[in-house]
């Protein structure tokens, strides 16, 4: 699996955004975006039918991530 990201305007968005698209398979699947909203940044994660699952502050979510991997620092290989 790859992450790619593409950068997107769309024209019902005020700015733009970067696609997480996905590689896999042979295929490509976009399961979440990053885009602007006022003067945050917002992580958009879709479900398997392209329906918005979750919609969270970037760097809120990041943060959580960077928590994560720390909790599992013990255990590492």
């Amino acid at each position: 699996m790859t992450f790619k990201i593409s950068k997107g305007f769309p024209p019902d968005e005020e700015w733009p955004i970067a696609e997480v698209l996905e590689e896999a398979d042979g295929g490509v699947n976009a399961p979440a975006i990053v885009r602007i909203e006022g003067v945050e940044r917002r992580l958009v994660i879709y479900d398997r039918t392209g329906k918005v699952a979750w919609d969270y502050p970037f760097g809120a979510f990041v943060e959580a991530l960077h928590q994560a991997e720390l909790s599992l620092a013990d255990y590492s290989s």
